[in-house]
């Protein structure tokens, strides 16, 4: 059994491996246009998360 298992967990993964490739430019972009759609508030520069009015870390 634990063979079976093993042989299936290798099989799987190098189906992955062989599919596994870089995204494209356009393809990211799209993945970003899907996600802002969700976006319910609006955008905040990190520095006013990190920091006070003085600049220094909260």
């Amino acid at each position: 059994m634990t063979r079976v298992v093993t042989e299936a967990l290798r099989e799987c993964y190098a189906r992955i491996e062989r599919n596994k490739r870089k995204a494209s430019v356009a393809e990211l972009l799209a993945i970003a246009d899907r996600a802002a759609v969700h976006v319910k508030r609006s955008y905040i520069e990190h520095g006013e998360l990190l920091y006070d009015e003085n600049g220094l870390p909260k």
